[in-house]
């Protein structure tokens, strides 16, 4: 046995074993600053990190994206044509952004800016959306 003097604690370690989704924002950006520090790859909790914050802002986007349903000219369909609708935004929006995930750690592609790019086509459709339902 031989006892090693670090001042990294065990807690720390165990981040770096952790699922990058399953971390809190502020573990990631420690993280990410430490792997940086040691000159280590960072894409994957780079994209973790952004990822949240652009799906964060996602849920206001969404929420803003139902009163074109409510209002516009999704309002003369049906209401399982309305849930349709919206369950395929849904799952085309949860589909990008896996995609676009590994995307990110396979080809080593700018995390910050894939991370954004579903949450900037949800936006885009909803603005449509909006302008149509004038």
């Amino acid at each position: 046995q031989m006892r090693l003097e670090t001042a990294i604690d065990p807690g720390f370690i165990g981040l770096a074993v952790s699922e990058p989704r399953q971390l809190t924002s502020r573990a990631l950006l420690d993280l990410i600053a430490h792997q940086k520090s040691n000159q280590l790859e960072t894409g994957t909790y780079e994209f973790a990190y952004w990822s949240r914050i652009a799906r964060t802002l996602a849920i206001v986007v969404v929420v803003v994206l139902a009163v074109p349903f409510a209002l516009g000219p999704l309002r003369s369909s049906g209401a399982g044509a309305r849930m349709v609708i919206g369950i395929l935004i849904g799952v085309a929006f949860f589909l990008l952004q896996r995609t676009l995930e590994s995307g990110a750690i396979v080809f080593d592609l700018d995390p910050r800016l894939l991370a954004w790019v579903p949450t900037a086509l949800l936006v885009a459709l909803t603005s449509g959306l909006l302008l149509r339902a004038r």
